[in-house]
């Protein structure tokens, strides 16, 4: 019975358990997911519900597995129909998986990758490529990327130009899992970039070895190419060039533009005032060509020059090429006798700079229109125009550049001047005008006055603004004279005039200036005899301290005491002692003078001694200009520091070289130097620094407008402020007023000379003058 009941108990605890049991059994088993199964459900109770609850959750799972299973193939899907090749490998550098793309690219299968390393699919050289790259990849973790350009072996036993682009990814915990690549074939690109760097070469190679000189600009005007041919030609190496915008030097002395440079900076609107014979290219779109002499390698030669501008796909400019094509015996063959003749009559009545009408062939017009005025009984008017300190600009700049600037004042006259009037360059800087309609005298000066004011704009010219006036004479048919001669003779006494009056202006003639010109004339004859007469005096302008208004110095200033014609002002005398060459024994004069005086105060007690004496550029250039200085200073025996000389820009910068070591001769004497009428020439500060002076001397044209125009009182400013930056001090000239001397003054200017404090006087009132100086200002600093 015990054994019936205890066989009972077991049966029914087997059933209730065994669905435990089997739940438990299928848990341990060592089996993947899909090998699970449900469990047969034999009870309700809680065995069984715990049963079918499993089963639930088997079944859910199933389903989740079979979704992940749909995204991964269609992610296989997605991967395998992508065109480039795709890759992955695992942390240790081993194949994942790929797509097809892959497979047919490398020619090996999918299963025959995974598992394994480049190592063993791929040439060893390369294999060790992939394999750093992979390594540097991964040893950077999650979320990097790399990109390299390298050698892939394809399927077909051809090696295959590629970019390799990968990344590194994680898994769901955010630890690095691997990488992910894809690989795009270049090759192609390769070969093509490979066939435009030999066409590249070939082009170049075809340039450089042409027969026909050639060079190539770039946009920035940057010499590109310069061929063997133009080395050749221009004797310049390619080296010193490319890279460069210097190509100009090879065929001017001042910088100018090429053909190439024009089309460049498309500054074709007047390429004729840098070529004679210039025109558009007939097979080239926008291209130029132009011929004429140049003198290359110390060669003159006749070119013939092409420019044709290159351009990229957008119609972008990037370059110009122009060729220099060197015809001149050719040239030289095909000349005629007619051309000669032709080229002789330009010669003869043209000039060459302005290719105006010369004086020749502009008395021929001048005088046909004297004769249909006879006629008609109507004017005619001659405009004599000559620009002023012209001279300057040449000998500081050089006779090109000013060569330059007359082409554009020619210019610019021409656009103030209608088609039925001449125009005409005398030579020089003298131009001559005649006006066949003019109404009145109105009009006529209005024309002058507008003439004026177009020369006095500024020239830019090399990054540099050149400011230039002129004077004008004016002459009328029939008042002023009956034929050529007689009405240019009656215009230029008109156009010195002007020049007497400050310049910047017009004059018309009047009968009195023409014995103004004789009175000129007859002291030239009287000069001479002045000099053996002792007819010269000195006078001095006191210089004054703006701090202390004390007396420091004087300056020495030449006087003629004509014995009939009464003081004659130096603007008369100086520029006919310049002229005649009188000037030399002048200067000798006035420094010798000069150094007598500064003996005789040097006596004095307390007597500022110290007198300026300005010296001519003449004077200046003398090769034994140091020889006369040295025996002044022994007949006269004065301390050379009471002595100084005040000598021009012009005169210094006209031979940069010689003007230092002249000044520095004087210098180590103790003389002081000064730069006089600073402002008004052109001078480079690059020189005025190694220059061994001391002052610097505002001209009276900047002091007189200080307080009047803004220009004026801007150019001291700077002059005042250039001089402290040197250390160098500043005397102004030509201070008439208070407000002048309260500009300065406040400016920093310590010295000044004019009329508010002295004329020029001579030597005796002098003295007299700064005995009453410093006793005004002992009893001014007396008052407490």
């Amino acid at each position: 019975m015990l054994l019936v009941s205890a066989s009972s108990t077991w049966l029914v605890m087997r059933w209730l358990t065994a669905p435990l049991a089997d739940l438990s059994r299928q848990l341990s088993a060592d089996s993947s997911a899909e090998s699970i199964k449900s469990i047969q459900i034999q009870t309700t109770d809680e065995i069984g519900t715990l049963a079918e609850t499993f089963n639930q959750m088997l079944f859910k799972l199933s389903q989740q597995r079979e979704a992940l299973n749909e995204q991964l193939r269609f992610l296989q899907i997605l991967i395998d129909v992508m065109p480039n090749p795709v890759f992955y490998k695992d942390v240790d550098g081993k194949y994942l998986g790929c797509n097809k793309a892959f497979e047919t690219f490398v020619g090996h299968s999918k299963e025959a990758l995974v598992g394994k390393s480049v190592f063993e699919v791929a040439p060893q050289n390369l294999a060790q490529t992939y394999h750093d790259a992979d390594a540097d990849l991964l040893s950077r973790g999650a979320g990097e990327t790399q990109t390299y350009e390298t050698s892939v072996l394809r399927s077909d036993s051809t090696y295959r130009e590629v970019i390799f682009y990968k990344a590194t990814f994680c898994d769901q915990n955010g630890n690095l899992a691997g990488l992910v690549g894809t690989i795009v074939d270049i090759t192609e690109h390769k070969k093509a970039e490979y066939a435009l760097k030999d066409q590249k070469q070939f082009s170049e190679d075809l340039l450089q070895n042409a027969a026909v000189a050639v060079f190539v600009l770039d946009a920035e005007h940057r010499v590109v190419v310069w061929n063997r041919a133009c080395e050749k030609l221009t004797g310049i190496d390619s080296e010193k060039l490319v890279g460069t915008d210097m190509h100009w030097q090879a065929f001017f002395q001042w910088k100018r533009p090429c053909l190439a440079d024009l089309i460049i900076d498309n500054n074709l609107d007047n390429p004729y005032c840098f070529y004679e014979n210039i025109s558009n290219s007939a097979l080239v779109r926008d291209g130029l060509v132009a011929e004429g002499w140049l003198t290359l390698n110390g060669k003159k030669i006749y070119l013939i020059l092409h420019a044709a501008p290159i351009y990229d796909k957008d119609d972008n400019l990037i370059a110009v090429i122009q060729t220099l094509d060197d015809i001149t015996d050719h040239k030289n063959a095909k000349e005629t006798l007619e051309e000669k003749e032709h080229y002789l009559n330009f010669l003869y009545n043209y000039d060459r700079l302005t290719h105006l009408p010369n004086r020749s062939l502009f008395s021929d017009r001048l005088q046909q229109a004297i004769n249909k005025a006879k006629n008609s009984k109507e004017k005619v008017v001659l405009l004599l125009l000559d620009l002023d300190r012209f001279k300057t600009i040449n000998e500081s700049l050089g006779r090109n550049f000013g060569d330059h600037i007359l082409y554009r004042i020619a210019e610019r006259l021409k656009s103030r001047i209608k088609e039925s009037d001449t125009l005409a360059r005398f030579g020089g800087d003298e131009f001559a005008i005649v006006l066949e309609d003019a109404k009145d005298l109105k009009t006529v000066s209005t024309t002058g006055r507008q003439i004026l004011e177009k020369l006095s704009d500024p020239l830019s010219v090399e990054g540099n603004e050149i400011y230039l006036t002129a004077s004008i004479g004016i002459s009328i048919f029939p008042n002023d004279g009956e034929d050529f001669e007689s009405m240019v003779k009656s215009a230029e006494v008109a156009m010195y005039r002007a020049k007497e009056d400050g310049r910047n202006n017009c004059q018309f003639y009047r009968p009195e200036m023409n014995r103004r010109s004789k009175e000129l004339l007859f002291l030239e004859g009287s000069f001479r005899q002045a000099l053996k007469q002792e007819q010269f005096i000195l006078y001095f302008q006191p210089q004054i301290d703006l701090g202390s208004l004390r007396m420091i110095g004087a300056e020495a200033l030449v006087r003629w005491q004509h014995p009939t014609m009464g003081m004659i002002p130096p603007s008369d005398f100086i520029p006919l002692a310049e002229e005649t060459g009188l000037i030399f024994p002048l200067d000798d004069w006035v420094l010798r003078e000069a150094c007598k005086t500064i003996k005789k105060w040097t006596g004095q007690e307390s007597f500022p001694a110290k007198v300026s004496v300005n010296i001519s550029a003449r004077q200046f250039g003398e090769s034994n200009f140091i020889q006369k200085v040295d025996k002044i200073l022994q007949e006269t025996g004065i301390d050379p520091c009471l002595l100084e000389m005040e000598i021009t820009e012009s005169a210094i910068i006209e031979n940069v070289e010689e003007a230092i070591h002249t000044l520095a001769e004087l210098k180590n004497r103790g003389i002081r130097l000064a730069i006089d009428d600073f402002g008004t020439g052109y001078s480079s500060l690059s020189y005025l620094q190694n220059f061994p002076i001391s002052h610097l001397k505002i001209d009276r044209s900047f002091v007189k407008e200080v307080c009047s125009n803004e220009q004026s009182a801007k150019i001291a400013s700077s002059i005042i402020a250039l001089a402290q930056t040197m250390h160098l001090e500043v005397i102004a000239e030509g201070v008439e007023t208070e407000d002048q001397m309260e500009f300065l003054r406040s400016r920093g200017c310590t010295v000044a000379q004019g009329f508010l404090f002295s004329r020029p006087v001579p030597p005796e009132e002098l003295e007299g003058f700064w005995r009453e100086r410093l006793l005004t200002v002992e009893q001014e600093e007396s008052i407490p």
